[in-house]
């Protein structure tokens, strides 16, 4: 079910409003034409000019899903939409860690998974999703957004790629929930996600918030998301979000 509506503050603090007056079923959805207060992770600020892009929060409830390995729905949720956003352009579509969605070093979308635990367990879930459709001209101080038609040059229909996607998620998640219990392919989803992350091959550059730089190279990604990087010397590091910085690579 979907609920479509042409402003609201943001989507997914909407379809928190409605959880908590109503129970919500397993693949509702809250879109909008424009957010006043859309926000990606901590408290960065989501830019969108009105009716250009895509912007909703789908709920899951992913119950089969234990708490301590929640990452995967981060590995769902990117792959189901790069999937179908590779439709529309040619340049590939890589993840950068954890889950925004990069076309060479510029960025396509943002994604805000917000998980409630019960117990083991993942209660609920809230997929915040903005995607940079038919936008031509950014204003904010986002170092790196594009679009779509900045991409391909030409008008997208919203509707189409929302449906897409959209249905890939539930496609994603419905055969792994109904495959939980077999391990490979468990694997094959996150070699998948592997497979299709941003600077994926080779040595880059990367720095911590206490100003450290270092080269390193992507060794793996882990059950709750935590990145571990082997440092030219052969030393492994493991980080979590926020606790590394992607630098730009010097030319």
């Amino acid at each position: 079910m979907r609920h479509h509506l042409k402003i609201i503050d943001s989507t997914s603090t909407e379809l928190r409003r409605r959880m908590s007056a109503e129970e919500l079923p397993h693949g509702y959805c809250i879109s909008a034409d424009f957010q006043t207060a859309g926000h990606g992770q901590a408290t960065n600020h989501w830019e969108s000019e009105d009716g250009k892009n895509l912007l909703f929060s789908l709920l899951l409830r992913p119950s089969v899903i234990p708490a301590s390995e929640q990452f995967v729905i981060t590995e769902i949720v990117t792959l189901a939409i790069i999937n179908a956003l590779q439709d529309y352009i040619r340049q590939r579509i890589t993840i950068k860690w954890p889950n925004d969605i990069y076309v060479g070093d510029k960025k396509l979308c943002g994604i805000l998974i917000e998980n409630a635990l019960c117990g083991p367990t993942i209660d609920t879930c809230i997929v915040g999703i903005g995607i940079n459709i038919n936008q031509e001209l950014f204003t904010s101080n986002a170092p790196n957004p594009i679009s779509l038609k900045q991409l391909n040059g030409r008008d997208n229909d919203r509707e189409e790629i929302f449906e897409e996607i959209y249905q890939n998620i539930l496609n994603y998640y419905g055969y792994l929930a109904d495959n939980w219990q077999n391990n490979d392919i468990k694997q094959s989803l996150h070699y998948e996600y592997m497979n299709n992350l941003y600077r994926r091959v080779g040595y880059h550059n990367y720095s911590t918030p206490e100003g450290e730089k270092f080269s390193a190279e992507i060794e793996e990604i882990g059950p709750q998301g935590h990145l571990t990087l082997r440092l030219q010397s052969g030393e492994l590091r493991i980080f979590a979000f926020k606790e590394v910085i992607f630098e730009l690579n010097k030319s």
